[in-house]
């Protein structure tokens, strides 16, 4: 799971600055192909421990997002890192963040 403003960051991509007028609604980044996210195939490029990401690598097509999860709400927000390795599938990740949340009071 990856969370954060810094996922707008163009630099996090590899990509060059942009001019305001580059930048696009379309893409959930704001930035065109071949840095557009989330995408199809990539890779995410972190400090094991810090969790900080270091680079997003855009292999694949953009993939437009089917729903945004409002899990602001689920007090997750102050418990997880910018970046968690976590187990279970997007399907059900309102019962993923519950189990982490569970698991992280105890």
């Amino acid at each position: 799971m990856l969370k954060g403003q810094w996922l707008r960051e163009d630099s996090i991509y590899g990509a060059k600055y942009l001019e305001e007028d580059e930048y696009s609604d379309t893409y959930h980044n704001g930035l065109p192909a071949p840095y557009s996210f989330p995408s199809n195939e990539f890779t995410v490029s972190r400090f094991p421990n810090s969790k900080i990401v270091t680079a997003i690598h855009v292999h694949g097509n953009y993939l437009v997002p089917e729903s945004i999860q409002d899990v602001v709400h689920t007090g997750f927000e102050s418990a997880l890192g910018d970046s968690e390795l976590l187990k279970g599938t997007l399907d059900d990740i309102s019962g993923v963040l519950s189990r982490v949340m569970k698991h992280k009071r105890s």
